[in-house]
């Protein structure tokens, strides 16, 4: 089957059990309609950047339907929850086969964004702001495979309460559950709290910039290239926690021992500061500042669902809306990507560049 084709294949599934989906089982898609769960779900899964009414006009206005108000869509997409598009992420993700690896690791870029929409005093995500108003801000932490070009999990925060760093170790300790994961971070996850956590999480090996002055040890340490495996401790008045963070932030047994490897190599006109764990027996200075190169992705991976799908084009003000169109998104990201992962080009014969 085509991805399309196994798209529509789990949505026929999930209407067929859509009682886990929906908010009252007993009522919600059980008598007959005009809209199913299966075309609200698709309707939502391709929704555009115009006006709401326009889009209900393109979707549902041809030969199998009669008129549909706008009012009788909004009600609909009252009744399916959030987890719905969630599970259809997780299971459109799985019929991946055969998912490109690097010596035997998927390639996850962990990184945040931020995403906006019209302030509503309800939302969980309201944010006020003396200089631009308020809004309802969502802070966003994003697994993106590198390799695949998939979105694979993320962890949604309002902005003025996010969290990155323990955000990042929920979704690699659920990744690592099935295979290897190799993931890629910038300076925003740094710390010894994230190496530690990395560090005891099976199957999980982290590349991470760091701050060229995170510890006095390491900002002490000459510009040249290095391959160090360097060991500090924590204790009960210790100061290396990020950002000066209190102890009672450090959820690990006290005094704790935190080792990794560090890498320092030159990137242009600046000096590469890389934390990881990875062995030098198969990860050389050069391959691990290769690797992080690539981490560039997940920033073109941001570009296209915000601009080219319209992810910054929100319908609503309610957060059930908003997160329903958010993981419609990242699922038709999914979607797109895979189709044109499966077109062979022809190389063209006989061809003159003048």
């Amino acid at each position: 089957m085509n991805p399309i084709e196994k798209l529509q294949t789990i949505l026929k599934e999930m209407e067929s059990n859509k009682a886990q989906y929906v908010a009252k089982p007993q009522k919600d898609f059980t008598r007959k309609r005009k809209v199913t769960f299966y075309d609200m779900m698709w309707f939502l899964l391709f929704i555009g950047t115009n006006s709401m009414s326009e889009e209900i006009r393109r979707a549902f206005n041809y030969k199998k339907f009669s008129y549909i108000s706008e009012a009788a869509i909004l009600k609909s997409r009252r009744k399916i929850k959030v987890s719905a598009f969630e599970q259809l992420l997780r299971k459109f993700n799985d019929t991946l086969e055969n998912p490109k690896k690097y010596k035997s690791y998927r390639v996850i870029a962990v990184d945040g964004s931020d995403f906006s929409s019209l302030y509503s005093a309800d939302s969980q995500y309201a944010t006020i702001s003396n200089q631009y108003g308020g809004a309802n801000r969502m802070h966003i932490n994003f697994a993106y495979d590198i390799l695949n070009k998939n979105f694979l999990d993320c962890v949604i925060e309002a902005k003025n309460k996010a969290n990155e760093r323990k955000g990042a170790v929920k979704m690699l300790s659920s990744l690592a559950e099935s295979e290897k994961i190799l993931a890629i971070m910038y300076r925003g996850y740094d710390g010894l709290k994230v190496f530690e956590h990395c560090n005891r999480i099976p199957n999980l090996s982290y590349l991470i910039r760091i701050r060229s002055g995170m510890t006095k040890e390491i900002k002490s340490l000459p510009d040249k290239e290095l391959d160090l495996d360097l060991k500090f401790e924590v204790r009960a008045q210790s100061k290396r926690l990020p950002y000066k963070m209190k102890i009672q932030a450090w959820d690990m047994e006290l005094p704790c021992l935190v080792s990794f490897r560090l890498v320092k190599v030159k990137l242009k006109d600046k000096w590469l500061v890389m934390a990881t764990n990875l062995p030098r027996s198969d990860f050389s200075a050069c391959k691990l500042k290769t690797l992080y190169e690539k981490r560039w992705k997940i920033e073109l991976a941001f570009r296209d669902i915000k601009h080219a799908l319209g992810a910054l084009h929100i319908h609503s003000k309610k957060d059930l809306f908003n997160l329903q169109e958010f993981f419609a998104h990242l699922i038709r990201y999914n979607l797109t990507s895979r189709i044109i992962c499966q077109i062979r080009l022809s190389k063209p014969k006989n061809l003159k560049y003048r």
